[in-house]
C-alpha cells in the first residue's frame, strides 16, 4: 500500500511543481488519468488491508469462545470429565488471556510496519555524498549545481541532482 501511495504522492509533487508547464501544454487530461490510475491502485491496496483488519476484528471477537470450546472438547475427548470447578477455573484463565490473544494480530502488523520503516530509514542514512559541498556564497555554475549538493548557511544540505536522490519505497 505504501508503494502505491508513494507513487501517487511523487506524481502529485511533480505535477504541482510543474503546474505552469502542464497548463501551458494542456497535459491536464494525461495527468488526471495517471493520478486516477495511481489512486485506484492505492485504493485497491487499502481495500485489501481493510479486509484484513475486518478479519482481525472477527478473530478478536471469536477467539475467546473458540479457544474455550476447543479446550473443553479436547479435554472431554481425551477422557476427562468436566466439573463446574474446572470449567469456571478455565474460564477465568481464558478471560485473562483475551487481551494478549486479541492484540496479537495488531502486534504482528505493527512489527511489519516497523520493519518497513526501518529499512527505509537505513536506506536513507546509508546514502553517501561523493561531491564536495558548494558554498552558497561562492559563484555556482549550472554544471556544479547539477552534480553536487548545495551547502546552505544554516548547515542543511539540499540535493540538487534529483536523479541520484534516494527514494523511499
Amino acid at each position: 500500500m505504501m508503494s502505491a501511495k508513494d507513487k501517487r504522492v511523487r506524481l502529485m509533487n511533480e505535477l504541482l511543481g510543474g503546474i505552469r508547464v502542464v497548463k501551458f501544454y494542456a497535459w491536464e487530461k494525461h495527468f488526471r488519468r495517471r493520478i486516477k490510475q495511481l489512486r485506484a491502485d492505492e485504493l485497491k491496496a487499502l481495500k485489501a488491508r481493510k479486509y484484513l483488519d475486518a478479519l482481525c476484528v472477527y478473530f478478536w471477537a471469536t477467539t475467546p469462545v473458540l479457544v474455550a470450546i476447543l479446550t473443553f472438547a479436547t479435554f472431554v475427548l481425551m477422557g476427562g470429565t468436566l466439573t463446574s470447578a474446572k470449567v469456571f477455573t478455565c474460564m477465568a484463565l481464558f478471560n485473562m488471556l483475551i487481551s494478549p490473544l486479541n492484540s496479537f494480530p495488531w502486534v504482528i502488523g505493527g512489527l511489519v510496519e516497523a520493519w518497513v520503516s526501518l529499512k527505509r530509514v537505513r536506506k536513507l542514512i546509508q546514502v553517501s555524498h561523493n561531491c564536495n559541498f558548494i558554498s552558497a556564497k561562492r559563484k555556482v555554475t549550472f554544471k556544479k549545481l547539477i552534480s553536487c549538493p548545495i551547502w546552505i548557511p544554516d548547515h542543511t544540505t539540499v540535493q540538487s541532482d534529483w536523479s541520484r536522490m534516494p527514494r523511499l519505497r
